[in-house]
């Protein structure tokens, strides 16, 4: 049986905000740190938690994202990162370099409707 998650998130910070240095060490952002907190708490919300089974090996990746949510000036390469990031460190992926396919699109709201919507496929073994 081939498992396909659906999940539905805030929309992500920029790759460009991810990460900062301080004292000569490497940390999240709190921009990051808000987000993930932010997509827990939506994901706790909608009980989306429930629904998902980790995909241990490989898999495809769609991301779909509102474009009306992000900057005019926004490159939507930026914002996968921490979508699959995120994916992983929640065990919805065992790790993101597991990632065979990634397609990442501009979407109109209804399809993002809260900025961010990832399916996530799994490829047979």
């Amino acid at each position: 049986m081939t498992i396909i998650n659906q999940v539905d998130l805030p929309m992500p910070p920029s790759v460009n905000a991810l990460w900062r240095t301080a004292k000569g060490r490497i940390h999240r952002s709190l921009p990051y740190r808000n987000w993930m907190q932010a997509a827990d708490t939506h994901c706790i919300a909608n009980k989306t938690m429930r629904r998902i089974k980790k995909i241990a090996g490989e898999f495809d990746a769609l991301i779909m994202f509102d474009r009306s949510r992000a900057r005019a000036q926004s490159d939507l390469d930026n914002r996968g990162k921490a979508v699959l990031d995120w994916a992983a460190s929640r065990d919805l992926i065992a790790n993101d370099k597991h990632c065979q396919a990634l397609t990442m699109v501009w979407t109109p709201r209804e399809d993002a409707p809260d900025g961010c919507r990832l399916i996530l496929t799994e490829r047979a073994p």
